[in-house]
C-alpha cells in the first residue's frame, strides 16, 4: 500500500506539470519533423508525424481539462501560489492548440473541420477567460497571464483561419475572379459552357501553329528563346502560376490566354528550369493547404503574429524581472521558464522559416524591381543579394551515378521542396515475394529472407561435416555424444533457424491481416523509391512539347 500511495502522490504532484511539458515537447517535435513530411517518402516517418499531430491536440485538450478540474474542485492544490501557476499555464495550452506554423492539417479532409476548430476556439476561449477572470484580482501573475492569453487566442485564430482558407469552398471562392482582357473566364460558367467557343479557339491555335507563327510554335520558341532563367525569376514565375492554376485542385477551368501564356513560357526555358518552376509551384501549393502560410505571409497575419510574439516576450521579461519568486515552488518556476523559453524559441524558429521562405523571396524580388525611390524599395534592393546567395545554397546539384551514368539533381534535405524520389513497383517481384531491386544503387540492394536462410544452411553444411567426423572418431563410444554428433538431428533440432522464422512470418501475417494493415506493409516491403533522373525528366518534357506542337 505504501508503494501505491507513493505512486498516487507522484501523480498528484506531476500530472499537470508532466502534461504541459509533454505538450511542449509535441510542439517541438512537430515544428522540427512536420517539414520532413514533404521532404521524405519514408512511410514510417509519415506515420510518426501523424501520431504526433493527433497526440499534440489530445494532450493540450486533456491538460486544459486537468487544470480546470483542479481550479474548480481544488484537487491537489496545496497553496495559492500553485493556483497562480495553474492559471499561468492555461494560456500556454492555447498556444499549443494553435499549433506550429509548419503544420495545420495532415490531410485535405482536416481543412473541412474549420468550423469545429472555430467552435473549439470559442469554447476554450470563453471557459479559460472566465476562469482567469475569477482569479484575476488576487492573482500575483495576472499581467503575464493576460499577455499569454492574448497570444494564445491569436495563435488559435491563425490555425482556424488557415484551415478555413484551405477548405474546398473557400479555396474555390478565392479563385472566382473577373475575366482578363482577351481571355474567356470559364470559372463561373462551369458545366454550362458553350463548347463552340472552345472549338473555335482551338482551331485558331492549330492554324497559328500550322502557319509557323513564331509566337505560338513551341519548337521555334525553344530554339530562339532564352535558354535559362535566374533562380529568383524561377521562384517568382512559380508563384505567379501558383496563383493562376491553384484552382485545378477544386476542378476549375481557365481561359485560353492563360493556357497559351504558360505554354509559351515553358517552351522558352530549359527542362531543368521548368523542373524548378514546377517543384516550387507545388511547394507553394503544399504550404497553402497544410501550413499557416496563407495567414502568416499576409499583412494582417504578420501584424497579429508580431503582437503574439511581443506578448510572450513581454510576459517572460515581466516574470523574470518584476515578479518576486522567492515564495514560489522552484519546480513550478522551472516549468514556467521552460514553457516561456519554449514558446519564444518556437516563435523565433517559425519567424526564421518565414523570413527565408520562397514567399518572402518573391516579395523582395518583386518590390526590388519597382523603379520608385521609396525607402522600402531601397531596402528590398539592399537585401536582395542575401536571398540570391541563399538560393545558390539551396540550388540542387548535379550528380552522375557511376554505375549507369544517369544524372540526378540532389538537394540537401533541409532545402528540398519534395522527396526527389519516385515510387517504383514491380509486379513480378511482388508475386514471387522477393525484395525490390534498386536501379540507381545496386551496391546496397536488400537481400531477401530465403537468400539469408540458404546462406546459413550452406555455412552449417560446411561446418557440420568436420565436426561430425571429429565426434565420431574421438568419442564414438559415448551414446549421448553419438546422438549429438548425428548430423541430421543436430541440424534439424538445434540449427533449423528457418522453422522459427517461418512461424514468426505466419504470426506476423495473421496479425497484420487482423489489424487491416496489409496494404501498408506490402507498400513498405515491395515499393522502392528511385531518384528522378534528368534523362527521364527531359524525355517527359520534350515529349509533352511534341504533343503540344501537333495538337
Amino acid at each position: 500500500m505504501s508503494f501505491l500511495e507513493s505512486l498516487d502522490k507522484i501523480w498528484e504532484d506531476w500530472n499537470i506539470r508532466g502534461a504541459v511539458l509533454f505538450s511542449l515537447m509535441m510542439q517541438i517535435i512537430l515544428i522540427g519533423l512536420a517539414p520532413l513530411r514533404k521532404l521524405s517518402s519514408n512511410r514510417i516517418l509519415t506515420i510518426f508525424i501523424w501520431c504526433a499531430y493527433l497526440l499534440a491536440d489530445a494532450i493540450a485538450t486533456s491538460s486544459v481539462g486537468l487544470i480546470i478540474k483542479t481550479q474548480i474542485y481544488g484537487d491537489g492544490v496545496e497553496n495559492s501560489s500553485e493556483e497562480y501557476f495553474l492559471a499561468l499555464w492555461i494560456p500556454f495550452l492555447l498556444l499549443h492548440l494553435g499549433g506550429p506554423d509548419t503544420i495545420t492539417a495532415f490531410a485535405l479532409e482536416d481543412n473541412e473541420l474549420c468550423i469545429r476548430h472555430l467552435l473549439g476556439l470559442a469554447t476554450q476561449g470563453i471557459t479559460i477567460g472566465s476562469l482567469l477572470f475569477r482569479t484575476f484580482s488576487s492573482n500575483k501573475l495576472r499581467l503575464p497571464t493576460l499577455l499569454l492569453f492574448i497570444a494564445g487566442i491569436i495563435k488559435y485564430m491563425e490555425r482556424t483561419c488557415s484551415l478555413f482558407l484551405a477548405s474546398k469552398d473557400a479555396f474555390r471562392n478565392s479563385m472566382i475572379r473577373k475575366p482578363k482582357a482577351g481571355g474567356v473566364n470559364l470559372a463561373k460558367l462551369g458545366a454550362g459552357i458553350d463548347l463552340s467557343q472552345n472549338t473555335g479557339k482551338t482551331q485558331e491555335t492549330k492554324s497559328d501553329i500550322a502557319n509557323g507563327d513564331k509566337t505560338t510554335t513551341p519548337a521555334s520558341v525553344a530554339n530562339n528563346g532564352p535558354k535559362a532563367k535566374n533562380d529568383l525569376e524561377v521562384i517568382a514565375k512559380a508563384r505567379e502560376y501558383f496563383k493562376i492554376f491553384k484552382g485545378l485542385i477544386v476542378d476549375l477551368v481557365f481561359s485560353f490566354k492563360e493556357r497559351d501564356e504558360s505554354r509559351k513560357f515553358f517552351d522558352s526555358i530549359t527542362p531543368e528550369n521548368a523542373f524548378g518552376v514546377i517543384e516550387a509551384e507545388l511547394n507553394f501549393m503544399y504550404e497553402v493547404l497544410y501550413t499557416k502560410a496563407s495567414v502568416v505571409h499576409s499583412i494582417l497575419g504578420s501584424c497579429f503574429g508580431l503582437v503574439a510574439s511581443s506578448s510572450v516576450i513581454t510576459a517572460l521579461v515581466m516574470f523574470h524581472f518584476f515578479i518576486k519568486k522567492h515564495r514560489f515552488d522552484k519546480v513550478d518556476i522551472g516549468v514556467t521558464y521552460a514553457l516561456l523559453l519554449g514558446a519564444i524559441g518556437l516563435d523565433a524558429l517559425a519567424s526564421l522559416m518565414s523570413i527565408f521562405s520562397n514567399w518572402t523571396m518573391v516579395t523582395v524580388f518583386s518590390r526590388s524591381c519597382t523603379k520608385d525611390n521609396s525607402f522600402l524599395s531601397k531596402f528590398y534592393t539592399a537585401v536582395l543579394p542575401v536571398y540570391k546567395y541563399l538560393l545558390d545554397i539551396k540550388k540542387p546539384r548535379r550528380y552522375v551515378n557511376k554505375t549507369d551514368n544517369h544524372t540526378t539533381l540532389r538537394t540537401h534535405i533541409l532545402f528540398r521542396k519534395w522527396s526527389e524520389c519516385v515510387p517504383c513497383f514491380n509486379l513480378v517481384t511482388y508475386c514471387l515475394k522477393g525484395c525490390p531491386v534498386r536501379i540507381h544503387n545496386r551496391m546496397s540492394q536488400p537481400v531477401s529472407a530465403h537468400i539469408i536462410m540458404s546462406s546459413i544452411h550452406r555455412e552449417i553444411g560446411k561446418l557440420s561435416s568436420p565436426i561430425n567426423h571429429v565426434w565420431r572418431t574421438t568419442i564414438s563410444s559415448n551414446k549421448a555424444i553419438q546422438f549429438l554428433s548425428d548430423r541430421s538431428k543436430l541440424v534439424n533440432y538445434f540449427l533449423r533457424v528457418d522453422i522459427a522464422v517461418k512461424y514468426w512470418i505466419d504470426i506476423k501475417k495473421k496479425f497484420i491481416k487482423l489489424v487491416y494493415l496489409t496494404e501498408l506493409f506490402e507498400e513498405l516491403t515491395y515499393v522502392s523509391r528511385e531518384p528522378l533522373t534528368m534523362e527521364l525528366w527531359e524525355f517527359i518534357f520534350d515529349d509533352l512539347k511534341e504533343i503540344f506542337v501537333h495538337k
